[in-house]
């Protein structure tokens, strides 16, 4: 469903299409999701870009965490893009709580010019981050970046980190890449927003440092080249 200006809310009783895994309602006049949204077990995929007055049903309502493994599935792309009535810090702190589940990928694209305050490592400016590690043996990270469309004007984008850890013995691990892929075109942002998801991974050395290198690759008819945060 996209492009529907006219559409103005769904069925309460959506929650009943158990097999739904793809939900679009970009554009469209819907105001709020209706609480049942939360039973969609399936989703994987809800993309709400342009809904400017939307409102979401709380998703940890009195800290149930089977409502959020219920509406947060194996992988999910949650696309709030110019939805600007959202509490993006409850948002925020929702997805945050799903990347602490050892199985769940979730990915959020949501207006915004800060990361979560819940986020443990930050930098003040610039697309890289270093900082010594209080965990050594890592099950995963969550990655949060600000993006400004109009440095990157008219672009499909991929958000590319590239990780490095270093052991007690000052080896460096093999860089990993870590990616997130935001097909819509950029000159559609009406603001800076908010890019947040996380990466699983087993690791089998303990590391006591790592380092993160953000930048930006561009994909569009023209030719590809990359271009730094």
């Amino acid at each position: 469903m996209s492009d529907f200006l006219n559409v103005t809310e769904l069925p309460e009783n959506i929650g009943d299409l158990e097999f739904l895994e793809n939900l679009h309602i970009s554009d469209s006049g819907i105001k709020a999701l209706p609480s049942s949204i939360n039973q969609l077990e399936n989703l994987v995929f809800l993309r709400c870009s342009g809904c400017k007055g939307l409102t979401l049903p709380p998703l940890t309502e009195h800290k149930d965490e089977d409502r959020i493994e219920n509406f947060l599935r194996i992988e999910n792309f949650l696309d709030f893009s110019n939805c600007f009535s959202l509490d993006k810090e409850k948002v925020m702190k929702d997805v945050l709580k799903t990347h602490l589940l050892k199985h769940k990928i979730v990915r959020l694209c949501i207006p915004g010019d800060e990361v979560p305050q819940r986020m443990r490592y930050k930098n003040q400016s610039g697309s890289s981050l270093s900082f010594t590690l209080d965990q050594p043996n890592l099950i995963g990270v969550s990655l949060c970046l600000v993006f400004d469309p109009k440095n990157h004007y008219g672009y499909h984008v991929r958000f590319i980190c590239e990780a490095q850890f270093i052991d007690k013995s000052g080896h460096n691990s093999k860089n990993s890449k870590f990616s997130f892929q935001y097909t819509w075109m950029t000159n559609l942002l009406e603001s800076e927003h908010v890019y947040l998801w996380n990466e699983l991974f087993d690791m089998e050395d303990s590391f006591v440092e790592a380092s993160f290198q953000f930048f930006i690759e561009h994909f569009s008819l023209k030719p590809q080249h990359n271009s730094r945060l």
